[in-house]
C-alpha cells in the first residue's frame, strides 16, 4: 500500500451496490441468507456532509475493509491518529457509547466503516473520497438510541501506477501582428502521472492564415498538420516543443491555435487534460490603400559652407501604399546661382541614369541646375534613393533650401500633399560680391544710334559703396543712372540698380560691334569687381538684279521672255522684295532671300514694230528695316521679214519705221560698196 492515492475503485462501487441490493431483496421476500439476518435496526441520518450511511455485516473486525471488498484499510478504536504510508488519519469526539466520531486526513478517503451492534456497523461511501467529515454514527436501535462504537475502519483501494499528459500552448509574440511576422508557438508537454508515457505525439493543426516555417527537430509538417513524435517521457518529465510559422501577407482577422499531445499507454480516465489552452493573434484588417509617395531628403554638409565645396544630397522615395506606384519622377532643382551638379558620380535612380541639365539664362537671369529621375515604379512599401553631389558656385549666400519634389503616373490627388515634397536647408558663407549684366540690341546699321542697357545688382552679403561703371562704346562718356529704388548710394546686399549709355555705330566699330562693361564696388575689407561683353551683329543689306531677253531681236509679233534673276549679295536675309518692270508692271513678290540666295522671275511681252528697251527694280527689306533696291534693262531689236518691208523672209535691221532714215542707209552702204571695189582695183594694178 502506497496511501498516496485513494481513489474510489469501480470494483468496490460494484460490490457496495451488490450488498445494498442483496439486503434489499433478502428483507422484501423474508428469506435468509447466510449474511446476515433481516436487520431490526436502521442507518440512521447522513453524516454533516451529506453521506447516508448503509448497514453492512462484516462479521469479522479484523478485515472489515476486506470484507467490504477494499484492498487497504487502518482501524481506530477512540480518539488519536493511525498512519498508512502518505496517510494519517486524526479522529476526534470518539464517544463510544453513544455511538459518534468525526475525523480528518491527509488524503481522501472513499469509505469510513463505524462498527457496532449486532447487524454490523453503517458504512459511509463518498466514492469521491472526502478529507474529513462529522457525526459519523453507528446503526440506529429500534428504540432510536445508537450503539456503542466499536471502532472505525478508513478504507481504500490502492490506484494502478498511470501516465496523464497535460500540454499547454504559448505564443510569442502575442497580441497583433502585420503580415509577414513570424510567431512562435512554444508547446509544454508535461508527465503529471506516476507512470511513463510511452510513444508520446504532439500534433497541431496551424490556423487559416499562416504557413509553416520550422519545428523542433523530430517535427514534420503535411498540410497544415504539424506532427512531433517525442517518444518516452518519465513520470513527472516536461520538455517542450515550438514551432514557428509566418503570418500571410494577404490575411486579417484573429489567429487562433492550440494543440493536443497523445501516449499509446494513457487511458481514457486521464485524456482530459491532453489539448492545451487557446492562444490567439490578430492581424489588422485593412482596405486595400493606392499608391501614396513619400520623399525624404538629407544634406551631409558639414557646419557653413564656401565658394568650391561640395557635399551630397541623399533623396529616397517610398511606396506606403498597397498597390504598385507607376511613373514614379522626381525632380531637383538647385538653388538659383548657390549650386551646380557636380559628376562623376552621375546620379542614378533605380538603376537608371537621371536627366541633368543647367540653364543657359537670358542676359541678367541667374543659373540653376536641374535633376530629374525617372520614371519607375515602386511596389507597396518599397523605396529607392538617390545620391546628388553638389559644389557651391558662390552666387549667393546664407541660408540656401533645395527642395525636391515627387509624383507618380498613378497616385490619386487625395494622396499627394506635404509628403511628395522635402527640404534640406545649408548655410553659405556671406562674402562682398557684384554682378553685371549688360544687355543691347542685337543687331543695327552703320549710322545707327544704340541704347546698351546696364544691370548692377550687389549678390553678395555685404554691402558696397562707391559704385562705378565705365563701358568704351558710351558716346556721352560713362553709363547714366537711370534706376535707383531707394535713392542712396550704397548698393545693399540683393540690391539693383539700372544704368543706360548711347552709341552710334560707325564703319570703324567693325563687326560684329564688341566691347565690355566693367563695375567696381567697395566693401570694408577692399573692392570688388566685374564685369560683362554685349556684341551687336552690323547688318549690309544688297541686293542685285539681273534681266535678260530671249530672244534679243525678231520681226514685228515675236514673244519675248523676260527673265529677272534677283541675288542677295549681303550679308543678311531681305524679306518682301517686290520686282517690277516700267512697261510691263508689277512682275512679282519673294517673300524671304536668304543671304547669298538667287530666286528667278519671267514675264513675257509680244514685240511691235519698234525695238524695245525697259527698265526693272527689285527692292526689300532687310529685318531692321532697311529698304535696298537695283535696276537693271534690256533692249530688244526689230528686223524686216524676207522680200522687204514687214512681209516674211530675210531682210535687215531697223530701229525705226522712217523711209528718209531707210533711204540714207542705203546710200551709205552704195558708196562704202564702191570705195571698196575702187580700192581692189588699185592693189590689182599695183601687183601689175
Amino acid at each position: 500500500m502506497s496511501g498516496a492515492k485513494h481513489p474510489a475503485g469501480g470494483r468496490r462501487a460494484i460490490l457496495l451496490g451488490l450488498i445494498v441490493v442483496t439486503a434489499l431483496a433478502v428483507s422484501q421476500a423474508g428469506t435468509l441468507i447466510a449474511l446476515a439476518e433481516a436487520p431490526v435496526d436502521a442507518p440512521g441520518p447522513p453524516s454533516t456532509d451529506g453521506v447516508q450511511p448503509v448497514i453492512v455485516e462484516t462479521r469479522s473486525s479484523s478485515d472489515d475493509c476486506g470484507v467490504l471488498g477494499f484492498t487497504q484499510g487502518i482501524s481506530i478504536s477512540g480518539d488519536g491518529q493511525v498512519s498508512s504510508g502518505d496517510l494519517t488519519v486524526t479522529v476526534t469526539g470518539y464517544n463510544s457509547p453513544i455511538g459518534f466520531a468525526d475525523w480528518s486526513a491527509t488524503l481522501p478517503i472513499p469509505a469510513v466503516y463505524v462498527k457496532a451492534g449486532p447487524s454490523g456497523g453503517n458504512l459511509f461511501d463518498d466514492p469521491v473520497g472526502d478529507t474529513d467529515d462529522q457525526d459519523l454514527h453507528t446503526p440506529q436501535k429500534a428504540t432510536g438510541d445508537y450503539y456503542g462504537v466499536s471502532h472505525l475502519a478508513f478504507c481504500w483501494d490502492d490506484a494502478p501506477l498511470e501516465p496523464d499528459l497535460t500540454i499547454a500552448t504559448t505564443n510569442d509574440p502575442d497580441g497583433g501582428v502585420l503580415n509577414g511576422d513570424s510567431i512562435t508557438y512554444t508547446l509544454a508537454v508535461a508527465n503529471e502521472g506516476d507512470a511513463t508515457a510511452t510513444d508520446v505525439a504532439v500534433t497541431d493543426q496551424l490556423p487559416a492564415g499562416v504557413a509553416f516555417a520550422n519545428a523542433t527537430p523530430g517535427c514534420t509538417q503535411s498540410r497544415g498538420m504539424v506532427t512531433c513524435a517525442l517518444g518516452d517521457i518519465g513520470a513527472g518529465a516536461s520538455l517542450d516543443v515550438d514551432i514557428t510559422v509566418t503570418v500571410d501577407e494577404a490575411f486579417c482577422g484573429a489567429i487562433v491555435n492550440a494543440a493536443d499531445v497523445s501516449a499509446s499507454n494513457e487511458n481514457d480516465q486521464a485524456i482530459g487534460n491532453n489539448g492545451s489552452d487557446t492562444v490567439m493573434n490578430s492581424v489588422e484588417c485593412r482596405l486595400s490603400s493606392p499608391p501614396d509617395l513619400q520623399v525624404t531628403k538629407s544634406s551631409n554638409a558639414d557646419g557653413t559652407l564656401h565658394v568650391g565645396d561640395d557635399f551630397l544630397y541623399t533623396i529616397s522615395v517610398t511606396n506606403v501604399g498597397d498597390e504598385e506606384a507607376t511613373g514614379v519622377e522626381l525632380v531637383d532643382v538647385m538653388p538659383a546661382g548657390a549650386l551646380n551638379v557636380g559628376v562623376p558620380p552621375f546620379p542614378t535612380f533605380a538603376g537608371e541614369d537621371c536627366t541633368v541639365t543647367s540653364s543657359v539664362p537670358e542676359p541678367g537671369g541667374v543659373p540653376y541646375a536641374e535633376v530629374r529621375c525617372g520614371p519607375i515604379s515602386l511596389g507597396p512599401g518599397a523605396s529607392e534613393s538617390v545620391t546628388i553631389k553638389v559644389i557651391v558656385s558662390g552666387g549667393v549666400c546664407g541660408q540656401v533650401t533645395n527642395v525636391v519634389d515627387v509624383e507618380g503616373a498613378n497616385e490619386p490627388a487625395a494622396n499627394v500633399g506635404a509628403d511628395n515634397h522635402a527640404e534640406a536647408t545649408d548655410q553659405i558663407a556671406c562674402v562682398p560680391r557684384i554682378r553685371l549684366r549688360k544687355n543691347g540690341p542685337p543687331r543695327a546699321h552703320v549710322g545707327d544710334t544704340i541704347t546698351y542697357v546696364f544691370a548692377v545688382t550687389n549678390t553678395g552679403g555685404l554691402d558696397l559703396s562707391n559704385i562705378d561703371l565705365s563701358d568704351p562704346k558710351c558716346d556721352a562718356g560713362a553709363p547714366t543712372l537711370v534706376e535707383n529704388a531707394d535713392g542712396d548710394d550704397v548698393l545693399e546686399v540683393d540690391e539693383e540698380w539700372g544704368f543706360e549709355c548711347r552709341h552710334m555705330i560707325t564703319t570703324g566699330d567693325g563687326d560684329p560691334v564688341h566691347n565690355q562693361a566693367r563695375v567696381t564696388g567697395d566693401h570694408e575689407g577692399g573692392t570688388v569687381s566685374d564685369t560683362d561683353t554685349h556684341d551687336v551683329s552690323v547688318l549690309h543689306p544688297r541686293i542685285e538684279l539681273e534681266k535678260t531677253a530671249t530672244p534679243t531681236s525678231g520681226p514685228s509679233g515675236t514673244l519675248i521672255a523676260y527673265t529677272y534673276t534677283i541675288t542677295n549679295t549681303g550679308d543678311t536675309p531681305l524679306f518682301d522684295i517686290s520686282v517690277d518692270d516700267d512697261m510691263i508692271g508689277h512682275v512679282g513678290v519673294i517673300p524671304m532671300l536668304a543671304v547669298d540666295g538667287i530666286v528667278q522671275l519671267t514675264s513675257e511681252i509680244t514685240l511691235g514694230s519698234s525695238p524695245i528697251t525697259n527698265n526693272a527694280t527689285a527692292g526689300g527689306s532687310d529685318a531692321l528695316g532697311a529698304f535696298v533696291s537695283d535696276d537693271a534693262s534690256a533692249t530688244v531689236t526689230v528686223v524686216a521679214g524676207e522680200g522687204g518691208g514687214n512681209g516674211p523672209g530675210g531682210g535687215s535691221p531697223f530701229t525705226g519705221s522712217d523711209a528718209g532714215d531707210q533711204g540714207a542707209w542705203i546710200l551709205v552702204l552704195a558708196a562704202l560698196g564702191s570705195a571698196l571695189l575702187m580700192a581692189s582695183r588699185r592693189r590689182s594694178d599695183a601687183r601689175g
